[in-house]
């Protein structure tokens, strides 16, 4: 099977209808979740279609497969601080556009937020704050589309999958 080019856009409405559809914990982590699964999915899209577009279908679904979630916020970390490792010091254009580090600070922060909804029983998710994932998710789509075809994204893209590699 492979995945929908615009599956990103279906998970942004599962989860805005998640969050609306009661107040409930377990409506608003998965929620939350698929909040982050919509930025996650939205980007290694976009990576998988500029370094793999020419690729085999199922060539294409094994390399979704090779992203890994902490290898990408330690990626977004650095594009939403700014401050680059070694590896990437030398391959992006400073300054890094606000767009991209909205994106990328939003990544770590769904990132962050989806770690708590799906493992942090303790934590009690208040509805609002659902909401505003989901808003800024939205905003992350718009952010993107301003930038995607910028070299920095390219860099940001590749450095999602090949980054931890880098340094050896």
């Amino acid at each position: 099977m492979t995945v929908p080019t615009e599956f990103h856009y279906e998970l942004l409405e599962q989860a805005e209808h998640l969050i609306a559809r009661d107040n409930s914990q377990a409506s608003i982590r998965r929620g939350v979740s698929s909040a982050y699964y919509v930025l996650f999915h939205l980007l290694i899209t976009e990576a998988v279609q500029r370094l793999g577009s020419h690729l085999d279908p199922q060539l294409q679904a094994r390399t979704r497969r090779a992203f890994a979630h902490a290898d990408m916020a330690r990626v977004c970390d650095q594009f939403a601080s700014g401050s680059f490792s070694k590896e990437l010091r030398t391959l992006v254009a400073i300054p890094v556009e606000p767009a991209l580090k909205t994106v990328a600070k939003t990544f770590k922060d769904l990132h962050d937020s989806r770690l708590t909804a799906d493992y942090d029983l303790a934590a009690d998710f208040d509805p609002i704050e659902a909401i505003v994932l989901h808003g800024i998710t939205a905003l992350a789509f718009r952010d993107w589309s301003k930038i995607k075809h910028t070299p920095n994204a390219t860099t940001f893209l590749t450095a999602l999958i090949f980054c931890r590699h880098w340094s050896r």
